[in-house]
């Protein structure tokens, strides 16, 4: 029951668009259910202003000068909620390896044909045919060797139970935060 100005319900039962306004905030989505934290909040509590146009315009004052601090907390959050604090490690490396060998090579080779075998033994100058073969041969061969390793998981500096800890204590209710904000434009009597 009110007592001084009006109780929030009685402008919301009678149907008072309370935020037929912009503001900023990080996702146009998240507006409806900030606005009914809100709502539900103060719901009971009186206005803190003479006339609903009056507290209107200080939410809409108030709101448009606190959101953008909070939107950069609402970013971080969104940010946070990817991060993995049990992998802490993360190195990927690439190595390329480049390597090349040269050879080179002769050889001569003598093939004697006889009709008579024994003419080879006295007389090296006579025989049926001679074949006489030489060459010389060469390479350059190149090599490359790729590979990437990653190594993810936890580098073991701290023990997960101390990291999960430091978890909780970072932890931030924004909402409440902006409701709490908020508390000087409503009547604080109870």
């Amino acid at each position: 029951m009110s007592k001084y100005t009006v109780q929030l319900k009685t402008l919301i039962d009678l149907g008072y668009n309370l935020f037929d306004f912009d503001y900023p905030i990080f996702d146009p989505a998240y507006k409806t259910v900030l606005e009914n934290k809100i709502k539900d909040w103060y719901y009971f509590r009186e206005i803190g202003l003479e006339t609903p146009a009056q507290f209107k315009q200080f939410l809409k004052a108030k709101l448009n000068m606190i959101m953008p601090y909070y939107n950069q907390l609402y970013t971080a959050n969104e940010v946070f909620k990817t991060y993995d604090p049990y992998k802490n490690k993360n190195v990927t490396t690439t190595d390329t390896r480049t390597g090349t060998s040269e050879s080179n090579g002769s050889s001569t080779a003598k093939e004697v044909y006889s009709d008579t075998p024994q003419s080879e033994l006295g007389n090296s100058d006579y025989a049926t045919s001679i074949t006489t073969n030489s060459g010389d041969s060469g390479g350059t061969a190149t090599t490359t060797e790729e590979y990437t390793s990653t190594i993810a998981g936890h580098d073991g500096m701290k023990y997960p139970t101390d990291i999960l800890m430091g978890l909780r204590q970072s932890f931030i209710n924004i909402d409440k935060m902006i409701i709490e904000e908020l508390s000087d434009l409503f009547m604080n009597i109870y």
